[in-house]
């Protein structure tokens, strides 16, 4: 797994930009450690260059609001005024979502599992 520390700080401060995010301090483990744990299936080593291991940083955040967003985000799909009908559609975060934030973030690293494209 992982071995960088997250903080609720570095979430609040680097990630956000001291700005109100997605996760509150008390679901940020939570979902810190469930986003390290989909990020480990992509890197491919432990021992990270110090730019290398704050671009995982952030990476990390990013997945972690998505998975948040997942769990606790969704939309009208749909709506019927005669019966009285909603449907309400989730934001799916999915693999492709999740695919894309590593690539996006982390892509041209070098630290990618040679398989991941």
């Amino acid at each position: 797994m992982l071995k960088n520390k997250i903080s609720f700080e570095f979430y609040y401060n680097t990630y956000n930009c001291q700005s109100e995010g997605v996760l509150n301090a008390e679901n940020f483990d939570r979902y810190i450690n469930r986003a390290k744990r989909v990020l480990d299936s992509f890197i491919c080593c432990d021992s990270l260059k110090s730019e290398e291991s704050l671009a995982v940083m952030l990476c990390v955040c990013e997945i972690a609001e998505a998975l948040y967003r997942e769990e606790n985000i969704s939309a009208i799909k749909s709506e019927n005024i005669d019966g009285y009908s909603v449907t309400f559609e989730r934001e799916g975060c999915g693999k492709k979502k999740i695919r894309d934030i590593v690539l996006g973030r982390l892509g041209k690293t070098g630290i990618l599992y040679s398989g991941v494209e």
